[in-house]
Order: structure tokens, then sequence, then C-alpha cells
């Protein structure tokens, strides 16, 4: 929920590109901490490999679109 809920807020404020990118960035951390509860949910046998691996792929994608945002709204 915080990846989006991130993205929303910071969207709300994004007459300020300073705010705007402070949660995305939030957001980019966000990822990176579904990215740790994926390895601990895969090593404690809470899901298989393939789960891990799917979910895994998908935020580390969310994590590229998130950071290209942020890098295009340096430059515009």
């Amino acid at each position: 929920m915080s990846v989006p809920l991130n993205i929303a807020e910071g969207y709300g404020k994004k007459e300020s590109i300073a705010d705007f990118k402070r949660f995305l960035r939030m957001s980019v951390g966000s990822c990176n901490e579904i990215e740790v509860l994926m390895d601990m949910s895969y090593d404690l046998g809470y899901i298989n490999e393939d789960t891990h691996k799917e979910i895994t792929e998908q935020y580390i994608a969310l994590r590229k679109q998130i950071i290209s945002t942020i890098e295009k709204w340096k430059n515009g």
C-alpha cells in the first residue's frame, strides 16, 4: 500500500517539484522494502520460488519506472 499511497500523496503536491520528487523517492524506498519482505517470506517458506521471483521482478520494474519519473521531473 505504501508505494501507491506515496505516489498519490506526492501527485497531490505536484505544484512543488521538490515535494513530488520526495514522495516519489519514498515510493522507491517502499519498493526496496517489499523486495526485502519477499526475500524474507521466501526464506521462511511462506511463498514459493516462482511467486518470489514474479513479485520481486514486478517491484524491480516498478522501481525503475518511478526512478524514470523522478528523472523526467528533474528535467521537466
